[in-house]
């Protein structure tokens, strides 16, 4: 019986280090990061830089294996050193392995939950629909909303003793926004600059196309609608196609 005892107390024990180890890690690190000379933030920084350089760089072809249900170790680690760089050392959120590397997260989270959009004939319409999932802000798009989910799962479990960690959350969530909104602003400056004229008529073909393309799925519909509905809904389907049009 002592023998059980001591092995469900030891069990017990297992279990709640696992669950405070991993926080109780970041806080003792940021603890040392804070107590370090500028110089060695900067040597250290330049170690996780080469750290994160090496994990894309040797994982490039592992990222397009879907077949495993779980995220790849590396790609876990990359996340990782993503968040050191920024929230303890002080790196930019545009230095160009790290874009890199939140690009490579996004694009394989987003082939892992395989969501299709609506699917679009090419023109002005579709680029203007896909202006968010353009290559350069996946990655700031996702960091965004991962800093809300572990935002809200910090809030959901918080307690008194781990106030550092929920400041922590807090304020990565806080600059990420910040950052994807500027990014945001940026490349629509980008859209929006050069002559006011051409500037118009890109804006008035992708309306006409989504006039032409959306009238084209609700005809459908209506027409689907009229072979159950019979001749009762002709009125309704001519005057609902002639407001439309």
């Amino acid at each position: 019986v002592a023998i059980i005892v001591i092995s469900l107390v030891l069990c017990c024990a297992a279990a709640i280090a696992y669950r405070w180890r991993r926080p109780l890690a970041r806080k003792v690190h940021a603890m040392k990061v804070h107590a370090m000379t500028p110089e060695q933030i900067t040597k250290q920084k330049d170690k996780k830089m080469k750290q994160l350089k090496d994990l894309i760089d040797g994982n490039a072809v592992t990222v397009k294996d879907l077949s495993n249900k779980k995220w790849p170790p590396w790609l876990l680690k990359t996340e990782g050193c993503i968040d050191e760089l920024l929230d303890e050392l002080g790196a930019d959120r545009q230095d160009v392995d790290i874009a890199r590397a939140r690009q490579i997260i996004a694009d394989f989270a987003s082939k892992k939950k395989a969501k299709k959009s609506m699917e679009m004939p090419p023109g002005p319409l579709k680029e203007f629909v896909e202006f968010a999932g353009r290559d350069e802000l996946k990655g700031d798009y996702y960091f965004a909303n991962r800093a809300q989910r572990l935002h809200a799962e910090e809030r959901s479990k918080f307690e008194a003793s781990n106030v550092t960690r929920a400041r922590l959350e807090a304020a990565r969530l806080e600059a990420e926004c910040k950052f994807l909104q500027s990014r945001i602003h940026e490349a629509i400056k980008k859209e929006l600059a050069g002559d006011p004229k051409r500037v118009e008529a890109r804006l008035r073909a992708v309306s006409d196309q989504a006039t032409d393309f959306f009238s084209k799925i609700y005809i459908s519909i209506y027409d689907t609608a009229l072979e159950s509905a019979g001749k009762q809904a002709k009125d309704a389907y001519d005057k609902a196609i002639e407001t439309l049009r």
